[in-house]
């Protein structure tokens, strides 16, 4: 009688144990693609810090360039006129 409700319970126990390594080989790779997924999301962050320091040094060259122009244009102007 003990060895039928052993046979019984193991083979009651054993789909459990099939299912629940399934959760386990699931659960596993779901954290491994969160883990890549804030590696990435990293990546982005750190990528577009540089691309806005980039940005900010670009327009102050930019402005640099736009200011050097605005005196040139007025020097040039100014000896044009004082030919007249």
């Amino acid at each position: 009688m003990i060895d039928r409700t052993k046979t019984t319970t193991m083979a009651q126990v054993q789909p459990i144990n099939k299912r629940r390594n399934e959760v386990d080989r699931k659960v596993e790779a779901n954290l491994k693609a969160i883990e890549e997924i804030k590696a990435a999301t990293d990546i982005a962050l750190r990528n577009e810090e540089m691309a806005d320091s980039a940005k900010v040094a670009v327009e102050g060259e930019l402005r640099l360039v736009e200011e050097q122009c605005v005196c040139v244009c007025v020097f040039h102007f100014h000896y044009f006129f004082s030919l007249i």
